[in-house]
């Protein structure tokens, strides 16, 4: 019986049969937003140019002769979002007309489309979201959590509300900062924050995503709320890089808000329920049952 694989991989093209450089293919110079497009910076003889890999019609690709330092293509139409040093401009292909310009105080780090109409910067010390509404300017999400000091960010997640936010990174250090002491940890340091409370923690872990599973509602016992889970890939202590675990387990955990309960002798408001329904009546001291000798 022939078995059945959960992902099927297919080859769909090679970017050097387009005329790429193979020395381009690469996470500093290569983007991939979604299965739509590919972006790719290179340098043609003196010539700076951005090569777009339409993924309907992989065989013409579309070159540009733009300087950047970064390119990200917007994961549903053909918006390219660009960087030079502090200023960052987004642009409409097909009008050939500027959207939107930025210039930030902080040099951006990372950025990424987290949805079609939402760009995420990363600076050393905040994560920043900038809208293509209106004439709106990035807005200040959270400040990074301490423990990706000095980190390499390679991934920024988002659920759907964009109210649970991973910021990820890695570390070049052996001990990264505030790792226990005398500990071999991994080198991945993942944040979880949370937007309206501002809460924050950090994790280990190399690979993350965040999503509400089927179809936006995470079924629970007593309550058909929707819920948020993330995946993690975990590597054990001691292990420094994912080649010396090739097979790491991947974890599937729950984010949960605690909800407000009352507390004994409390005066319940009209109309206040919890997840599981309405409560009727003020909770009282239980009264201490008999017992015999």
């Amino acid at each position: 019986m022939a078995q059945i694989l959960p992902i099927r991989f297919q080859e769909h093209l090679q970017l050097q049969n387009l005329g790429v450089n193979p020395a381009n293919i690469g996470f500093s110079y290569l983007t991939m937003e979604s299965d739509k497009f590919i972006c790719i910076r290179e340098k043609v003889g003196e010539q700076n140019q951005v090569v777009i890999v339409d993924m309907s019609d992989p065989n013409n690709p579309i070159r540009r002769p733009i300087s950047a330092d970064s390119a990200i293509m917007n994961p549903a139409s053909k918006v390219i979002a660009l960087k030079a040093a502090k200023t960052l401009q987004i642009f409409n292909i097909e009008m050939k007309s500027k959207m939107k310009a930025h210039t930030t105080t902080e040099e951006v780090m990372f950025w990424k489309w987290i949805s079609v109409n939402t760009v995420a910067l990363v600076t050393d010390t905040a994560v920043y979201h900038w809208s293509m509404e209106g004439d709106s300017q990035p807005t200040k999400v959270f400040d990074r959590h301490a423990s990706l000091a000095g980190c390499q960010i390679i991934n920024y997640r988002t659920d759907e509300q964009q109210k649970w936010l991973l910021l990820i990174g890695i570390s070049a250090q052996r001990n990264p900062p505030h790792s226990s002491p005398g500990s071999r940890d991994p080198p991945g340091r993942v944040g979880l924050h949370r937007d309206r409370q501002r809460t924050a923690s950090c994790t280990v872990g190399v690979a993350d995503d965040i999503h509400n599973p089927v179809g936006g509602t995470l079924s629970r016992k007593r309550t058909t709320q929707p819920g948020t889970a993330i995946a993690q890939e975990k590597l054990g202590p001691n292990t420094q890089s994912a080649s010396q675990c090739p097979c790491p387990p991947v974890e599937t955990l729950r984010v949960r808000v605690p909800y407000p309960s009352p507390q004994l002798g409390q005066q319940i408001p009209p109309g206040w329920k919890t997840p599981w329904g309405a409560v009727t009546q003020t909770p009282k001291q239980r009264e201490p049952q008999p017992r015999w000798p």
